[in-house]
């Protein structure tokens, strides 16, 4: 069921129009205290809070509402509601802000028409952050622990493969794996060698890739084209 509206989806601040922003989340403990501090922000503007996407197409419906911000549960089809959505309302931005996307979807959903993928560690000042550049129309990833690492990594797309030292083969196999979201004995299972050494795969993995965690080489190999995502569900 919707919620109360809070304000009209014509907002101004000042000579300038407010970010409408409509959340989508289950949880109405989340819900509240998103609308508490978007509120805080004069330039933002909270339209209603919502349980479901479904929910949220009534208001979404008008054209009216610059971003969408959603958490969805485990089981939904994350690529599938992010493509539906796009596909009725393409001008409001849809930022996926939850603790349940791995790595490994984040080229897919941004190909799909998502245009943040933020992950609830964020800090507050973080999350409108990114809001702010959303809505400028610019792509943000904040994934995992390495928030602020995984920052620049938006960006990186923009630079060529050929910036960083190239993986050799095996390596390029690992890295594969650690994308699906494999552990290491499994991916040393499917390898046929040991822990060890895929251990001084992925330390050699970072050091090319110019990163420090397993988190962040697999977006950067991603977002690089080194990992193919029509392989992403095979293992």
């Amino acid at each position: 069921m919707l919620q109360a509206s809070y304000v009209s989806s014509q907002v101004r601040v000042g000579t300038k129009q407010a970010i409408t922003i409509i959340i989508v989340d289950m949880c109405p403990i989340v819900r509240r205290s998103l609308v508490s501090l978007l509120h805080s922000i004069p330039t933002f503007a909270v339209v209603t809070d919502v349980a479901t996407p479904e929910d949220a197409y009534i208001t979404l419906s008008d054209g009216t509402i610059d971003i969408a911000m959603m958490d969805l549960d485990r089981e939904r089809d994350w690529c599938g509601v992010v493509e539906h959505m796009y596909y009725l309302v393409p001008h409001t931005h849809i930022i996926l802000f939850s603790a349940h996307i791995y790595p490994f979807q984040t080229q897919q959903l941004l190909a799909l028409g998502a245009k943040g993928i933020i992950d609830k560690q964020v800090t507050a000042s973080q999350l409108i952050t990114s809001i702010e550049q959303v809505q400028a129309g610019q792509e943000v990833v904040l994934l995992g622990t390495h928030i602020q690492e995984t920052q620049a990594l938006s960006h990186a797309r923009c630079k060529g493969s050929e910036a960083f030292e190239q993986l050799t083969p095996r390596e390029l196999d690992a890295l594969g794996f650690v994308v699906k979201g494999a552990t290491n004995k499994e991916i040393a299972v499917h390898m046929h060698v040991t822990t060890k050494t895929i251990e001084a795969y992925l330390h050699r993995i970072c050091a090319k890739l110019q990163v420090s965690s397993r988190t962040a080489a697999a977006i950067r190999g991603l977002q690089l084209g080194l990992v193919q995502a029509a392989n992403l569900y095979e293992m």
